[in-house]
């Protein structure tokens, strides 16, 4: 929770958080009042995730999580 406000507070665009024992991410969004991320979202293996850098390539979830399939 501190690393997360942290990162809210110096205006980083997101901040994720794998969940190996449950196989899911949590991708924090949208930096508010310096102090935590105003959006949430919980995606699963099958789900894909676009990084908040211009151009960036979506990324799957499933390979995040160490599964490359």
């Amino acid at each position: 929770t501190e690393k997360r406000a942290l990162y809210a507070s110096a205006g980083i665009p997101a901040y994720w958080l794998l969940d190996l024992a449950g196989g899911r991410l949590i991708a924090h969004t949208d930096p508010q009042g310096g102090a935590d991320y105003a959006a949430v979202a919980e995606l699963s293996p099958a789900d894909t995730l676009a990084p908040p850098a211009p151009g960036a390539a979506p990324l799957s979830v499933a390979a995040l999580l160490g599964d490359p399939a």
